[in-house]
C-alpha cells in the first residue's frame, strides 16, 4: 500500500500570545512560549478531578491555547479506543467516534503516528489523503497535524489539531505542540495506572472483606453448634435425664439451629446479591401476628419482648418465612445492641394497603452519619466492635423485604435507641 506523503510545506508561523511584547512579559521565542505553555498546562492539570476530567480539561485548554480545534485519541496497542475533542461538537470525533475501537488501516495518517511514533504534518490536504481509513477526510478538514502521545510503555494516544482552513497549521505549531504531547502522554499513562491500581485496590478490598466475612460468620456459628454439640452429648450420656431437662435440651437444639438456619440464609442472600441474582420469595397472604407471637417464644427467653399486636391485624402478602427472617434479624439487632433489661418493643397496625411493624429498642443509637451507612454491606456501627455479627444482616433484609414490594427503613437517636420500620403489602401487586 502506497505511504502517504508527509508535506512540510511551511505554514503560517506560530506566535503564542501574539500582539504582547517583551514589555508584557512575554520572551517572544517559540521554546519560551511552549514552556509557559506546559507550565501552564501542568497547573491546570492539578486541578482536575479525575483522569477522564483531566483529558476533557486537557484537550479544551490546548485548542483555548492554540485558537485550532484538538482531538486527543486514546489507543492502546495500536488500537484506538475514544476519542475527545475540543470543541466538545467537532468534526474530528464525529468521524471518528463510529470507528472506535479498532485499528487505523496502514499508511493512513493515524496507521503512520502510531505505528511508527513520528508526527505528521499535512499543511494543505490534498487527493488521496486518508486519516483513519480510506473514506476519505471529514467534511471541512483542509489542514492537520497529528503527534503522537508517548509513555515509557509506548504510544497512548495521538493529539491531532485541525482546520478547516488550508495551511493553518504550520510547522512552528507543531513543534510547540509536540513539547506539549510529552506531557499529556505522561497524564494518559498516568490515568492508565490509576485505573489498573484502582482495580487491583478493589480486588484487595474485596479479598480482605471476604476473610472477614468468612472470620464473622465462622465465628457466630461457634456459639450455637457448641450448644448443639453439647446437647447431642448430654442426651447420649444421660439415658436417665428428667423429661423436662431433655425437652429443655431439644428446646434449646431448635433455637441454636434455627440461629444455624438464620446465618446460612443470609451469607447465601448475600451470595444472590453479589451475582446480580434477584431474592427468591414466594409471597402469599401471611398471618403477621402470629409470626411474631412464634419469634417471641422462639426469641424472648434471653429478654422478655412488649408485644402489642391487634387481634384484628389484616394478612400481609410476603413470603412468611423470608418475614420471619426478617423479624428475626430486627429483633436480634435490639437485643445485641441495647443494655440488658432494656424495653424492646413490637408494635403492629394496618395502615390502608399495608401492614407496618416497628421493632424499637432503648440501647445507645446511631448519629446520622451511621444511620446512613446503617443498610451498607459489612457495616457496622461505632458501637459494635465487641459485637459478634457480619455487618450483613440489615443489608440483605432490605433486600429480601424490597423483592416483595416492601420497605424497611430506620429511625435513631444518640443515646436514645433505635427504630426500624417494616411497611409490607397487604395484597399482590396490582390489585
Amino acid at each position: 500500500m502506497a505511504r502517504l506523503p508527509v508535506v512540510t510545506r511551511p505554514g503560517p508561523a506560530f506566535h503564542p500570545h501574539e500582539g504582547r511584547g517583551p514589555s508584557e512579559g512575554y520572551a517572544p521565542t517559540t521554546r519560551a512560549a511552549t514552556g509557559r505553555m506546559a507550565l501552564d498546562l501542568g497547573r491546570h492539570l492539578e486541578k482536575a478531578l479525575g483522569p477522564e476530567q483531566a483529558l476533557r480539561e486537557a484537550t479544551r485548554w490546548v485548542a483555548e491555547s492554540l485558537g485550532l480545534p484538538v482531538a486527543v485519541v486514546l489507543a492502546h496497542d495500536e488500537i484506538m479506543e475514544e476519542v475527545f475533542e475540543w470543541p466538545a461538537d467537532g468534526a474530528l470525533a464525529a468521524h471518528l467516534t463510529p470507528l472506535l475501537p479498532g485499528a487505523p488501516e496502514e499508511g493512513t495518517v493515524l496507521g503512520r503516528v502510531v505505528q511508527e511514533k513520528q508526527s505528521v504534518h499535512v499543511p494543505v490536504i490534498g487527493a488521496g489523503f486518508a486519516l483513519f481509513d480510506r473514506s476519505g477526510p471529514p467534511r471541512h478538514l483542509r489542514s492537520i497535524a497529528a503527534v503522537p502521545l508517548t509513555a515509557p510503555g509506548g504510544a497512548v494516544g495521538v493529539l491531532v489539531l485541525h482546520s478547516a482552513v488550508p495551511a493553518a497549521i504550520g510547522p512552528g505549531v507543531v513543534a510547540a505542540v509536540e513539547e506539549l504531547a510529552a506531557l499529556l502522554g505522561l497524564l494518559v499513562a498516568n490515568s492508565h495506572l490509576r485505573q489498573v491500581v484502582s482495580v487491583m485496590q478493589s480486588a484487595q478490598e474485596g479479598a480482605r472483606l471476604r476473610e472477614e466475612l468468612l472470620a464473622a460468620l465462622s465465628h457466630d456459628m461457634q456459639t450455637p453448634l457448641a450448644v448443639l454439640l453439647g446437647s447431642v452429648k448430654a442426651l447420649q450420656q444421660f439415658d436417665d435425664l428428667a423429661p423436662k431437662h431433655r425437652a429443655g435440651l431439644y428446646e434449646g437444639m431448635a433455637r441454636r439451629g434455627g440461629q444455624l438456619q438464620r446465618l446460612v440464609e443470609q451469607f447465601l442472600d448475600y451470595s444472590r446479591l453479589e451475582a446480580g441474582r434477584p431474592i427468591e420469595a414466594r409471597p402469599s397472604s401471611t398471618d403477621v401476628g402470629a409470626a411474631i407471637a412464634r419469634l417471641e417464644s422462639d426469641m424472648g427467653w434471653r429478654r422478655p419482648l412488649a408485644l402489642a399486636v391487634p387481634d384484628d391485624l389484616p394478612p400481609a402478602f410476603v413470603d412468611p418465612d423470608r418475614l420471619n427472617q426478617v423479624l428475626a434479624n430486627l429483633i436480634s439487632n435490639a437485643l445485641k445492641f441495647s443494655p440488658v433489661g432494656s424495653p424492646i418493643s413490637v408494635t403492629a397496625r394496618a395502615d390502608d394497603d399495608v401492614v407496618q411493624v416497628v421493632v424499637e429498642d432503648r440501647g445507645r443509637g446511631m448519629s446520622p452519619a451511621e444511620l446512613e451507612e446503617a443498610f451498607l454491606k459489612f457495616h457496622r456501627g461505632s458501637g459494635a466492635r465487641d459485637t459478634p455479627g457480619t455487618g450483613l444482616g440489615l443489608y440483605v433484609s432490605r433486600a429480601v423485604i424490597e423483592a416483595q414490594g416492601g420497605q424497611l427503613s430506620a429511625d435513631s437517636e444518640l443515646g436514645r435507641g433505635s427504630r426500624f420500620t417494616l411497611v409490607l403489602p397487604r395484597r399482590p401487586p396490582g390489585e
